[in-house]
């Protein structure tokens, strides 16, 4: 689905770990997305990182998120870095992308020992192929710092505040967040707030 711009949209979803754990969950969802006129490569899914703490519980979920990634559904693990998902999830998984958790972001530009952390963080993820956004950017140094230590996407203030759905339409027309080869993701750039920063 392309934007006026040309650029690819997404659409954020958000998934609960009850949702994952369902053994019918992924194809009510791929056939709910089809029956929309949509392909499941212009919707994200969201999972949380806190839903990997027990292993035996997330089994169920591990399947339902490679079952996902198969069907071309593109999957976010948010809150990266506040959660106890062990390095091994994120090899086993099919993760496209990671969310910093603003906690990592707020200041990073000013504070030696959390540009350590994050340094880090998006360091783990590139080394794995995992692209990286950064949530809850909100100033100009933040943003300069990330741009120069890896991060793929921003999202926050400092792009967009959150914006009545009401509105979102009128916005995605208007404005031009990326170049035509790149993607863009509604849900995050005007709901939320996000720009790919290539």
């Amino acid at each position: 689905m392309n934007g006026g711009a040309g650029q690819r949209i997404h659409f954020g979803l958000n998934v609960s770990s009850d949702l994952l754990s369902s053994a019918d969950a992924v194809e009510a969802l791929y056939n709910q997305v089809k029956d929309m006129g949509l392909e499941p490569t212009v919707v994200s899914v969201e999972i949380l990182e806190a839903v990997m703490i027990d292993e035996n519980a997330s089994t169920p979920i591990k399947e339902n998120i490679a079952r996902l990634s198969e069907l071309g559904f593109f999957v976010e693990l948010d809150d990266f870095g506040t959660g106890h998902s062990s390095i091994s999830s994120l090899r086993d998984l099919k993760i496209d992308r990671v969310k910093i958790d603003r906690t990592f972001i707020s200041g990073v530009d000013t504070d030696p020992d959390l540009q350590k952390f994050t340094s880090a963080l998006i360091n783990l993820a590139k080394s794995l192929d995992i692209s990286v956004l950064a949530e809850g950017v909100e100033t100009e140094g933040e943003l300069r710092w990330l741009q120069e230590n890896g991060c793929d996407v921003i999202q926050g203030f400092l792009v967009s505040k959150a914006v009545p759905e009401d509105q979102l339409a009128a916005m995605v027309l208007k404005r031009n967040f990326v170049s035509q080869n790149e993607e863009a993701y509604v849900v995050e750039q005007y709901r939320n707030g996000a720009q790919a920063l290539r």
